[in-house]
């Protein structure tokens, strides 16, 4: 039960930390014109790290049983590649030109990214297991 406690306040306490770390990007780019390049990068990342946290439970769960470790690398290609490229989306194309574009951009709200990011995490960390 404590672990439980401790992971709730992992979890939120996290999310109130990039949602201010994002606050306080969003004002500086308004006060100063710039296009916000590190919030752009920032949203993905801390994102991801949030998915990770999301599965590190099953981690922990799957560090403590006796066995060889491997890699479900099926999944990883199937549901972890697709959401790192839309994690990234917006950032390769409109950055750096990179890739056509497979869905219109406009139809790629932050949200859509976000939670390509929390999938990528999550599935990046659950991928690992104990055999």
């Amino acid at each position: 039960m404590p672990w439980y406690l401790l992971y709730a306040v992992l979890l939120f306490g996290y999310l109130f930390g990039v949602n201010y770390l994002f606050l306080t990007l969003t004002r500086y780019n308004a006060r100063h014109f710039s296009i916000g390049w590190l919030i752009t990068l920032a949203v993905p990342v801390s994102y991801i790290i949030f998915g990770c946290l999301l599965g590190l439970d099953r981690l922990v769960r799957q560090a403590r049983k006796d066995g060889v470790w491997s890699v479900d690398t099926v999944r990883l290609i199937f549901l972890g590649l697709p959401a790192l490229y839309f994690s990234f989306y917006l950032l390769l194309y409109f950055a750096y030109h990179i890739g056509k574009p497979v869905l219109p951009a406009w139809s790629l709200s932050q949200q859509f990214v976000a939670i390509a990011a929390v999938v990528f995490g999550f599935v990046l960390i659950t991928s690992f297991h104990k055999k």
